[in-house]
C-alpha cells in the first residue's frame, strides 16, 4: 500500500475518493489507515477503478487452493466489516451479498423514534 499524502480530491463534496492511504468524501477523510489493511485497500481500489459505480464488485481477492467456499465468504465478510467499522463520519455503507460487495451512501436524515421533546412532555395527573 503507498503510503504517501496526496491532496484531496477537489469537486462533488460528496464524492468518495481512495488515495491508497485514505478514503475520502470530498475533501474530508471519513477512513484514514494507519496501519497495512491489504484486503480493504484492494476493494477500495477496485471501487475507485470503477469511479464509485453503484454495481456491485465481485470478489476481486483470488482463491487459494486450500480454501473452502466457506473461508473465502468469511474472508470477504471481514474485510466489509472492517471498512464500515471506524467511519468518522460515516457516509458509506459497505455490505456483502452472494461474493459481491456494494458500496452505498448513507443518509443524513435518521428518524428519531421513542423520544418526545422536553417541551411537549408533561406528567400524568
Amino acid at each position: 500500500m503507498a503510503r504517501s499524502p496526496k491532496s484531496p480530491p477537489v469537486g462533488n463534496p460528496q464524492r468518495l475518493h481512495w488515495d491508497g492511504v485514505r478514503l475520502w468524501a470530498g475533501d474530508r477523510v471519513i477512513r484514514p489507515f494507519k496501519r497495512s489493511a491489504p484486503r480493504q485497500a484492494a476493494l477500495l481500489a477496485v471501487f475507485e477503478a470503477q469511479q464509485w459505480s453503484p454495481k456491485p464488485v465481485p470478489d476481486p481477492f483470488p482463491r487459494e487452493g486450500w480454501e473452502e467456499p466457506e473461508d473465502v465468504y468469511r474472508r470477504l465478510r471481514s474485510a466489509v466489516e472492517n471498512l464500515n467499522r471506524t467511519q468518522r463520519p460515516q457516509k458509506v455503507r459497505f455490505r456483502l451479498t452472494n461474493n459481491c460487495v456494494w458500496c452505498e451512501p448513507i443518509s443524513r436524515r435518521r428518524r428519531r423514534v421513542g423520544r418526545l421533546p422536553a417541551a411537549r412532555w408533561s406528567p400524568p395527573g
